[in-house]
């Protein structure tokens, strides 16, 4: 997203709230890669 873009939307931000759904779609299934991070 080009940076006057992202600008413009962060002026109109309407404070929804998106799902991980909404974001990457109907079938999306995190990983388990495994990963455990240093802090808690």
């Amino acid at each position: 997203m080009p940076y006057l873009e992202a600008e413009e939307c962060a002026k109109n931000d309407d404070e929804i709230l998106l799902s991980i759904t909404d974001v990457f779609g109907e079938g999306y299934r995190p990983i388990d890669d495994g990963f455990e991070p240093d802090f808690e």
